[in-house]
């Protein structure tokens, strides 16, 4: 649909940066089993690496969420 040609592009579009498992360790200044554990609980989402058959990434977004809100996660 356009609004007359003057439709901005939207941002949701482009694609999102994955980080993978040894990165959002890091992030969160942990191992990756600590990262491995948030992903088997369902606190963060797994994502398919693009191009790749087995490896798996986490959305940048989602990470940075987590480590930016109030949710206890050392008992994990």
């Amino acid at each position: 649909r356009t609004n007359g040609g003057n439709e901005q592009p939207s941002t949701r579009i482009q694609e999102e940066r994955i980080v993978g498992r040894a990165e959002a360790a890091r992030m969160y200044s942990r191992s990756k089993r600590f990262v491995d554990g948030l992903a088997a609980s369902g606190i963060l989402k797994k994502i398919r690496v693009p191009g790749r058959k087995r490896a798996i990434g986490f959305r940048y977004s989602d990470v940075l969420a987590l480590m930016n809100s109030q949710m206890e996660v050392e008992h994990v």
